[in-house]
């Protein structure tokens, strides 16, 4: 058995229109596994704190992250922040 993390606070990281991460990209994908069932099941994801954050990524980049929480920002070349960003990246683990 596959499980799939997906939940609707995926759909919240809004990176900009040329950015590939964007609420269309998730919400097409999800509906292509609904539309082919196989061996997978959706499971939803749990919150972590920091801490587990900082088992992934490193402390400083979390922690910037989380200064910038609630702005719409590029945080370098590769990342752009919106909003709801440290709330979509807390949501990112799962535990079973």
């Amino acid at each position: 058995m596959t499980y799939l993390i997906s939940d609707e606070v995926f759909e919240k990281h809004r990176t900009g229109e040329t950015h590939p991460e964007s609420p269309e990209r998730v919400r097409v994908i999800r509906e292509g596994f609904q539309n082919h069932p196989n061996d997978w099941k959706f499971v939803s994801p749990e919150k972590c704190d920091e801490s587990a954050l900082k088992t992934i990524h490193k402390s400083d980049y979390v922690e910037k992250v989380a200064r910038y929480s609630g702005q719409e920002r590029v945080l370098d070349g590769d990342t752009v922040l919106c909003r709801d960003s440290y709330e979509v990246d807390r949501v990112l683990s799962v535990q079973r």
